[in-house]
């Protein structure tokens, strides 16, 4: 497993405004976008980042024992992959709150 960071200059004053780039700098990265390498991604990761980061996984993974746990501790996301657009629509809901 290798770790790559890109840093690219893109301009979201179409979405965040003219005056985006005078905001304060946040002191981490807000997002990390991992592809998923298998079992290990649960262990390295966690270590790699300090344990600054959550796994979000299909809500299936609730059924499956060590992966939930995982999730649960590192107050991860369950995901509905499929089913009526109400229940997406709950869980976009819910992850705005939070």
């Amino acid at each position: 497993m290798t770790m790559k960071t890109e840093r690219r200059e893109v301009d979201y004053s179409k979405w965040l405004g003219p005056d985006y780039k005078k905001a304060p700098k946040p002191r981490r990265c807000a997002t990390y976008v991992s592809n998923h390498c298998g079992v290990v991604d649960g262990f390295s990761l966690p270590w790699a980042l300090n344990g600054d980061m959550a796994f979000s996984a299909g809500a299936f993974v609730r059924n499956i024992p060590i992966f939930k746990d995982i999730l649960i501790a590192s107050e991860g996301l369950f995901v509905p992959r499929s089913g009526e657009a109400e229940v997406k629509q709950r869980f976009v809901d819910g992850m705005i709150k939070r």
